[in-house]
């Protein structure tokens, strides 16, 4: 998640003019639009234009789906099923995955283990005071060592356009003792958590060296492509970094007005989707990393390594890629899942890991978090709202799953597979 905040520019004068199409709700679903308006009048100071995609998920339809707002304020573009987010750190969920895959296929058949040293597939030594090992199970789990050092991060975005700095050049430049990028504040203390950044630019290389492949282009055979994902999709596009993004695609813009970025360490937030695409993936996460028609994205034992709470001892609130969260404002819920925000962006994937009724909430926005660090800001509001109201009723019958009082349904106008 990267923290820079900017000065937001609101557009108070907005009487809720919003923007609300192909809203799609199970049997006495609050719409979005409803649910939005609802939030506004409670929150003044939101804006009420910004872009808003809300889904909910079982593991295999969609029960609630939800465009509104304006995507991009100049020439007020309006938000549709088509229009793309990137989904910041969101985007490590994907990353994981893909890792995953590629330690599976290329580093599992020569004896690593999720344990074993990975320094050694590096061309190159690294530099790290304290650090003489780095395992995949610590960089998933943000306890390697290798730590964001903001002051240098900060300075690689690019606007406007990607970075031209390959993962390559960024890891010899963050890991090596005069590297372009290298600092001692790059490292903290090993088997410590700190949640970084930093570490999914290393672990992306990490793929291209084990795979002999581009990170995106792996990515997109092995995971997105099972999915139907595609950057040329049209509700069902993604793709990473800009470049993924095919001209005169909608995107929806931060805060409305400002331009799109880059950075070099891609991996960790550059994934842009549309919000039915992250809503797929949200299924694939409900499914054990399966698709819809069946397919393994990655093995099976590794799936499950994914969802299980630490077992070194170390007191996270993390497993191997996602986040943990379980508190009174969740209902005391356990979700599992990650949310991201970066400048004028901010979203949430997240899913209630139940056995027999599992379900995701995925909301996307064109804005950050309010500057007010108490305030949960929309999506976390947003979230809640359908969290609360997509609840499993409990049933007699372990094959029935009820949502909100109501049978589940599904949605009329399209089923989580089309394209």
């Amino acid at each position: 998640i990267y923290p820079i905040y900017r000065d937001q520019m609101y557009n108070y004068l907005v009487v809720f003019c919003l923007v609300v199409v192909a809203t799609c709700t199970s049997e006495g679903a609050p719409s979005l639009s409803d649910i939005l308006k609802s939030i506004y009048d409670e929150n003044p100071t939101y804006d009420p234009s910004q872009a808003v995609s809300a889904f909910v998920v079982n593991s295999t339809d969609i029960l609630f789906q939800g465009h509104a707002g304006i995507a991009k304020k100049t020439g007020r573009v309006p938000m549709t099923p088509e229009t793309r987010f990137i989904i910041n750190s969101i985007s490590k969920t994907i990353s994981s995955v893909t890792a995953l895959k590629a330690f599976h296929e290329y580093l599992h058949p020569k004896g690593y283990t999720l344990h074993s040293d990975l320094l050694d597939t590096l061309p190159f030594k690294i530099d790290a005071p304290g650090i003489t090992s780095v395992s995949l199970y610590q960089l998933l789990h943000h306890t390697s060592g290798i730590v964001d050092n903001w002051a240098i991060l900060n300075k690689l975005y690019t606007h406007g356009h990607d970075s031209p700095i390959s993962l390559k050049q960024y890891a010899e430049g963050y890991l090596q003792h005069g590297g372009k990028y290298y600092s001692k504040n790059n490292f903290g203390k090993p088997d410590t958590f700190s949640y970084s950044s930093a570490t999914y630019g290393i672990l992306g290389y990490m793929v291209e060296r084990w795979t002999g492949k581009d990170f995106k282009e792996y990515c997109q055979e092995k995971i997105l492509s099972p999915l139907g994902i595609s950057p040329s999709g049209t509700t069902l596009g993604g793709g990473w970094k800009l470049s993924s993004i095919p001209k005169h695609t909608p995107t929806a813009v931060p805060n409305g007005t400002e331009p799109l970025f880059g950075y070099p360490d891609y991996p960790s937030g550059l994934f842009v989707g549309t919000g039915k695409a992250i809503a797929v993936i949200a299924q694939a996460f409900l499914n054990k990393m399966v698709t819809l028609e069946g397919k393994p994205l990655i093995d099976r034992h590794l799936a499950e390594k994914m969802v299980e709470i630490d077992s070194l001892g170390a007191t996270t609130a993390h497993t191997m890629g996602f986040f943990i969260k379980s508190s009174p404002w969740w209902g005391d819920r356990l979700l599992l899942g990650h949310d991201g925000m970066d400048t004028g962006l901010s979203g949430e994937l997240y899913w209630v890991p139940s056995e027999r009724c599992p379900y995701s909430v995925v909301v996307l926005t064109n804005h950050a978090w309010p500057k007010n660090r108490d305030d949960p800001g929309l999506p976390n509001r947003l979230a809640k709202v359908l969290f609360n109201y997509f609840t499993p009723i409990a049933s007699d019958n372990p094959k029935e799953c009820y949502f909100g009082g109501q049978p589940e349904q599904s949605p009329p106008e399209e089923n989580p597979r089309s394209r």
